[in-house]
């Protein structure tokens, strides 16, 4: 039950009720009086109340982009990579302007390489010569598209390479199922809980087959279509365009799923890389369903096309500063006598299916400045990873925005003609409004959070809404002591921020929502006290999981509690 209140006055309390299942608020404010617990009629429901624990590692630093750093691979025309460079040898722009290195490292072999006297700008901060810098690898395993002999095959070998991770490497293994992430570990170096992560993800059931059941279905229903047209016809019609759309919405919901898990993951330390287990993503939806019949459309409405799909985990891994590495689960599909580990996409001796599923990985390495592995070069990827990583550059600067939460393209270049760089191409100044609510998506995927302290909530009895919909009646006891009370017009006002997140039980989740809250008080409030708010939240009538937490910008604490809600 919510604690009780401890004033003899009265706080108000002004907001907005929130409906965070549809993005949307409705505008219609909310006064509440504080009164004594005695007088109210709540539901109790203790689990509400009870304090989040913290996974280690998730959100476990606050990000900070004060300093932006940039990895840069260097090669030459024979794809060997270039070493000894320094600072001088690179150009750094920011928005189309040129800006200084601030921060170089040489990183070889998984360790700084020390810089000779008079190389670059003397006194440049740098990380110490010798230090060891790890990998930080977050695993994601989609068991939505590939079946499971596929998938444990590459598991295998992951679990085995796993044994040849460096002293300061860790490594973090998330699953997704098409409704549910389950993080499987946390980040970890010790070799005996990432093989249980491993073994446990074997025993998870993938569905790959009933993504062939669907695209055979459909092909069978086409071709009978074309016996009563007098053949096939170019371009979509009824049945493949149907296809197209359940097949770009199953795309889409797998690559939101690895988004929100770079966010969860945001701030781990040294180098920031994910292995992307795909079982089939096809880059465009519409060319993949037509497949080798002929008459290619160009877009279908409706449908995404190209890189639309994959663009928002592109931005993200950037954003964040994660290098994206796909790996190829299912491998070639038909058989051909042409090496095609590592063809570029939508070559001539690929099948149309072929092609789109190798090109939606090398979209997602080419953009982040990562290597994508096909075909026979899966079973050897985190070997592959491990090589890659270990030898780069790292340039920083300290960005010039204000923690705007704007999106900033970076572009590296180098003096030397003749070499070629890898590199993500752009960062957002994250505000701490932005990182707050990465902190709550985090906790409503996994089920925990950091928080400076519990948030008790209970929740009234739903009662049906509109359509399909629910109404589910909210309160919370927010803490005085975590709120910073100011004097203004004679009497006293804090400013907080709640915010609502919310997943349901088909895995569908809504921007987290945020509402302003203003508290007025006419006498000074007295510590160890709460105020009561009271809100609704319109939801489908599914069951969810809720995720609440009263922000306060000024003190920057953190209240938070995560609850079940059935229809």
């Amino acid at each position: 039950m919510l604690p009780p209140f401890r004033y003899a006055g009265t706080i108000i309390a002004t907001g907005r009720r929130c409906e965070p299942c549809r993005a949307r608020f409705v505008e219609e404010d909310i006064v509440n009086k504080i009164q004594t617990l005695a007088s109210l009629a709540l539901l109790q429901l203790p689990a509400a109340v009870s304090a989040q624990d913290a996974l280690p590692g998730v959100f476990s630093e606050v990000i900070d982009v004060r300093v932006v750093n940039v990895e840069v691979v260097v090669e030459d025309k024979d794809g060997l990579r270039v070493q000894g460079l320094g600072p001088e040898d690179f150009v750094l722009m920011v928005d189309g302007q040129e800006v200084p290195v601030e921060f170089f490292s040489e990183i070889r072999g998984g360790a700084v390489v020390a810089r000779e006297a008079g190389s670059g700008p003397q006194g440049l901060p740098s990380l110490e010569p010798g230090q060891p810098v790890g990998t930080s690898y977050l695993v994601f395993i989609d068991d939505f598209f590939p079946i499971s002999a596929d998938r444990d095959r590459v598991l295998d070998r992951l679990r085995e390479q796993a044994g040849q991770l460096g002293p300061a490497d860790r490594m973090a293994v998330v699953a997704y199922d098409g409704k549910v992430l389950t993080m499987l570990t946390s980040w970890t170096g010790n070799q005996a809980t990432i093989d249980r992560a491993f073994t446990e993800a074997q025993r998870r059931p993938a569905k790959g087959l009933e993504r062939r059941v669907e695209k055979q279905t459909m092909e069978r229903n086409r071709g009978i279509s074309a016996l009563g047209t007098g053949g096939f016809h170019n371009g979509l019609g009824v049945i493949e365009r149907e296809y197209a759309r359940v097949l770009a919405e199953q795309v889409g919901r797998v690559v939101d799923a690895a988004t929100a898990t770079l966010r969860s993951f945001a701030m781990p330390p040294g180098r920031k890389v994910m292995m992307l287990l795909s079982g089939g993503w096809p880059l465009d939806p519409t060319v993949y369903t037509i497949g080798n019949t002929g008459g290619l459309p160009t877009s279908e409405p409706g449908v995404p096309s190209g890189n639309e799909l994959l663009q928002p985990l592109v931005d993200t891994a950037n954003r964040i500063g994660y290098t994206l590495y796909p790996v190829d689960v299912p491998g070639l599909s038909r058989q051909t006598s042409v090496d095609v580990s590592q063809t570029e996409p939508r070559t001539a001796f690929l099948d149309t299916e072929e092609q789109e599923l190798h090109a939606a990985l090398h979209f997602a390495a080419r953009e982040t400045g990562g290597k994508s592995f096909l075909n026979a070069l899966r079973g050897d990827a985190l070997n592959r990873v491990a090589e890659d990583v270990r030898s780069y550059y790292w340039l920083g600067f300290s960005p010039s925005g204000k923690r705007d939460d704007e999106r900033h393209e970076i572009e590296v270049r180098t003096s030397r003609p003749g070499l070629r760089i890898r590199s993500r191409d752009d960062y957002v100044d994250y505000s701490r409004s932005q990182e707050v609510t990465a902190m709550l998506e985090s906790s409503l995927l996994f089920g925990s959070g950091p928080a400076t302290g519990a948030l008790p909530v209970e929740l009234g009895k739903p009662a049906k809404g509109r359509r399909n919909q629910m109404e589910v009646p909210i309160a919370v006891a927010i803490p005085v002591d975590g709120l910073t009370f100011l004097a203004a017009g004679g009497g006293w006002v804090a400013k907080a921020e709640l915010r609502v997140g919310a997943l349901d039980s088909n895995g569908q989740t809504a921007d987290v929502s945020v509402l302003p809250i203003e508290l007025k008080s006419a006498t000074a409030p007295k510590p160890g006290g709460y105020v009561r708010y009271d809100t609704r939240v319109s939801l489908r009538r599914l069951e969810h999981r809720l995720v609440l937490s009263i922000y306060d910008p000024l003190s920057d604490k953190l209240f938070s509690s995560t609850v079940s809600v059935k229809p």
